[in-house]
């Protein structure tokens, strides 16, 4: 039991996380009920990833 669990566990820290990206063509796959939900998703991650560029660029004192 423990050897499987741990080949397991070193299997599961070894592979390749493999993940869709989120883009506006998957979102309008989606069922029109979940699409909104999605879409407001995408438009506050785009605007915190502008605001994290924008002070990582700011000039520091």
């Amino acid at each position: 039991m423990t050897r499987s669990f741990f080949s397991l566990i070193f299997a599961l820290i070894l592979s390749p996380a493999s993940a869709e990206p989120v883009t506006l063509s998957h979102i309008n796959e989606l069922p029109t009920a979940e699409q909104s939900a999605w879409k407001t998703y995408v438009v506050r991650s785009q605007t915190n990833a502008l605001v994290d560029a924008a002070v990582v660029q700011a000039p520091t004192k």
